[in-house]
């Protein structure tokens, strides 16, 4: 008997894989232009037909069992005629979640819009309930750690070629012309950049966590054995370079494809003697030159590949950075992995929402903080939730700049500040007690002075913006202190929120990008080196400079006009500072990170002082703004709107007022709300005078209040708010702190952290935004993800 359960369960956890690949390519790439919403149709009817495909099946299944007296022990399960399940740890909190919507709509002002849902936003019954089944599918139905990589691989694919396709549309290329104008922000495959954007920011952790899963099958293998596939290698080299002749070439002879096939040769051949995940010194040395040669070109104005030219060539050299290594099958599908997560973070920052950067830079910094943990430091809930916390208010004001909204504004900032840096100390200390943290005053102090350096640079303030570099020196000092006591999980957790938040909001002058590869190079000196493997260490650098890299491509014209016309200007004294803190800063580096003699030290900064004197020299008068302005127009509005929106506060005053209809509202409709989907019936009622005055037009009278959470309220109550984002959301948050407690030690651990992180990134961004069938299928998909892992406890047990 036991055979034919064993045969019979494989079948149908095939059956149900096979759904769960469907949903994960159908959603992010259904898409039609027969519909009226164009896109969310087509992703609903396919969520629908998939979700009653699986639960068949696992009703056959059940009968099966039951029929055969195979049955899950009582005390793990509950019952309900005859079947039993085995508990997830949120069927209180679903079942709640459940009744107070058919309250709701049995209240409603209309009971059948409650039901079946406003077209185009279906927030009813109907659709509540999909999601809801497919959270608890996923989590019931998934028991088998290869079939989540498995899963996660597939979606992340899949989401790599919808963001092929907005890359292409960023080029002023769109096939199905749904936007006027495409370049300024993409959506590819999702309705609207503001939704594609949170999409995939939720795939990106679940990359990166891939990233480092794999790098755990990873294994050196002989160069011969991979040049084996030499003739492979070649042949697609030649392909490329004869595919893009009559698609991006006037003519074979022309200087133009020249310099495409001088860079397609150069570049195939560092990548193919690039055979491991640690490159050699010739390998960096290489790497190096091309990317030098590359800048050189671009300076002296001898690089002649337009953006559509040069987007061809960069996708070739990607293809030949995952082909390089075919004949090892595991580093071949890491960097697969890694190429298509860094796809999909470019295709974020191309259609660039300030909602969903904000939960990416909470959601990233607390993924990197938690698998860059030291794993003799054992995580704890009440550790795990400050560090939480004190992530997000550190980003919250630093991204919003509340200080500068007068004085309230500053001694809202003053408090936060303080909560944020003794929720960070507490979490990153090995004490368990206050009494204990706060016992030596120098270190706290210490650690507070440590503090405020790292982020007093992210102050909008004219002194600090004018002398970035000037004020690394004295953290600079006190970091390369011999004999200092600051905690280095402190440091690292500290690091991880600076690097990640200047990358998403502060690439507005070329100061913020040096000051980020500073940042970057002390946490490797004084950290990544000391507690990662060598692989752990080259994949983290890999990610963070990617962040660099591309965070930078869209608004490089940007960043070259402030290198031209503001930075290391010798004609302005605060640019002699600049420059000269600069120098400084890099003596330090040599005297406090290298074994160099101080005499050698010396002779060596005045040799880099000439030479970046000269070179400051010969780019100002070499790289002219003007002349980039006029020929890439295209580039230069993607640059403006994105460095406008990096700038700028939240400051739309239309969603305020829309907002300040809620108390009204609520008020009216306390306990159960107004029922789903009634706020564009009920909105008139309670419009603001003023709203009109800044929004007006079609979104007069809007669908959605801009904010799931005001949202929730006014239509399900507080009953239905407390019970949704409380009891099931915040559980589903304990349970998994208490997974990743479990999981430090096990490489399941990078995927626990990378689910945890996507649905931080929604939480955070439906702030100022909210839900669509894409986004709200990938947030309920990964949520009952992450409680499958409680069945490997169940089999753990079983087996025990």
């Amino acid at each position: 008997m036991k055979i034919h359960i064993n045969n019979l369960n494989k079948f149908f956890n095939r059956l149900y894989l096979i759904g769960f690949i469907v949903l994960s390519i159908g959603i992010p790439l259904a898409f039609s232009s027969l519909t009226r919403s164009v896109f969310e149709v087509n992703k609903l009817l396919i969520l629908r037909l998939v979700i009653i495909f699986i639960y068949g099946a696992w009703i056959v299944k059940s009968c099966l069992l039951k029929d055969n007296n195979f049955m899950f022990e009582k005390n793990q399960c509950f019952e309900l005629f005859g079947f039993r399940w085995r508990r997830i740890g949120l069927e209180i909190p679903v079942l709640l979640l459940i009744i107070t919507n058919l309250i709701s709509i049995a209240l409603s002002k209309n009971i059948f819009i409650g039901y079946i849902g406003a077209y185009d936003r279906w927030e009813s019954l109907a659709t509540v309930a999909n999601y809801i089944l497919l959270f608890y599918m996923s989590a019931k139905l998934i028991d088998n750690t290869k079939y989540r990589i498995l899963i996660f691989c597939i979606c992340l694919f899949s989401t790599s070629i919808s963001s092929i396709y907005g890359i292409i549309q960023s080029l002023g290329i769109d096939f199905m012309n749904w936007s006027k104008s495409p370049t300024s922000r993409v959506f590819a495959c999702i309705n609207n950049p503001v939704h594609f954007c949170a999409y995939v920011a939720m795939i990106v952790p679940i990359g990166i966590s891939l990233m480092f899963y794999k790098l755990r099958n990873l294994y050196e293998k002989s160069v011969d054995f991979i040049h084996t596939k030499l003739n492979i290698y070649s042949t697609f080299t030649a392909f490329i370079a004869l595919l893009v002749i009559p698609i991006t070439f006037p003519s074979i002879m022309s200087l133009v494809y020249l310099q495409f096939l001088l860079f397609i040769l150069l570049g195939s051949y560092i990548l193919y003697h690039y055979i491991s995940i640690i490159p050699t010194k010739k390998n960096a040395v290489q790497m190096i030159a091309f990317i030098a040669l590359f800048i050189l070109c671009n300076v002296f104005d001898l690089y002649f590949l337009n953006r559509f030219q040069t987007t061809a060539l960069a996708f070739s050299l990607l293809s030949f950075f995952c082909l390089s290594a075919w004949g090892n099958k595991s580093l071949f599908m890491y960097r697969l992995i890694s190429a298509a997560t860094i796809l999909v973070f470019y295709s974020m920052i191309l259609s660039f929402s300030r909602a969903t950067l904000v939960g990416f830079s909470i959601s990233i910094s607390f993924f990197f903080q938690c698998i860059l943990q030291r794993k003799e430091n054992i995580f704890s809930l009440p550790k795990l939730i400050c560090l939480l916390s004190s992530t997000s208010l550190i980003c919250l004001l630093l991204i919003f700049k509340l200080y500068t909204f007068g004085l309230p504004g500053i001694i809202i900032s003053i408090g936060v500040m303080l909560c944020g840096f003794l929720l960070m100390l507490y979490s990153s200390a090995t004490a368990t007690t206050l009494t204990t943290l706060f016992s030596n005053t120098r270190d706290t102090l210490l650690h507070f002075i440590f503090f405020i350096l790292i982020y007093v640079l992210f102050l909008n303030f004219s002194i600090i913006t004018d002398h970035l570099l000037l004020f690394l020196i004295p953290l600079l000092i006190l970091f390369n202190l011999k004999g200092h006591k600051l905690n280095e999980s402190f440091i690292k957790n500290n690091l991880c929120i600076a690097i990640i938040l200047n990358a998403a909001f502060f690439f507005i002058s070329v100061s913020y990008l040096v000051i980020h590869c500073i940042l970057l190079l002390y946490f490797n000196v004084h950290y990544l080196k000391k507690y990662l493997t060598k692989d752990q260490q080259v994949n983290t650098l890999f990610i963070f400079v990617s962040f660099l890299i591309f965070t930078t491509l869209p608004i490089y014209i940007k960043l070259i006009q402030s290198f031209t016309q503001n930075t290391f200007n010798f004609l302005e004294l605060t640019q002699q500072i600049n420059f000269f803190s600069f120098i400084g800063l890099f003596g330090l580096l040599l005297v406090f990170n290298t074994r160099l003699k101080l005499k050698k030290a010396i002779i060596y900064l005045i040799v880099i002082t000439f030479i970046l004197f000269n070179g400051t020299l010969i780019l100002n008068k070499t790289m002219t703004y003007s002349s980039l302005a006029v020929s890439k127009s295209d580039s230069l509005q993607v640059a403006n709107s994105i460095t406008k929106k990096m700038k700028s506060v939240s400051n739309n005053n239309a969603r305020f007022y829309m907002w300040l209809s809620v108390p009204p509202w609520v008020l009216d409709y306390p306990l159960f709300g107004s029922g789903p989907d009634t706020t564009r019936a009920l909105y008139p009622t309670y419009r603001h005078p003023d709203y009109g005055h800044y929004e007006g037009g079609h979104n007069y009278t809007p669908d959605r209040l801009h904010n799931e959470y005001l949202n929730t309220l006014v239509t399900k109550g507080i009953i239905g708010f407390v019970i949704k984002y409380i009891f099931f959301y915040g559980g589903w948050i304990l349970i998994m702190f208490q997974l990743l407690k479990k999981y430090q030690s096990d490489t399941k651990f990078y995927i626990i952290a990378g689910i945890f992180a996507g649905p931080i990134i929604y939480l955070a961004q439906v702030l100022f935004n909210f839900g669509v069938v894409a986004t709200l299928f990938l947030f309920y998909f990964l949520l009952g993800i992450g409680l499958s892992f409680i069945n490997d406890e169940y089999e753990y047990n079983n087996e025990a």
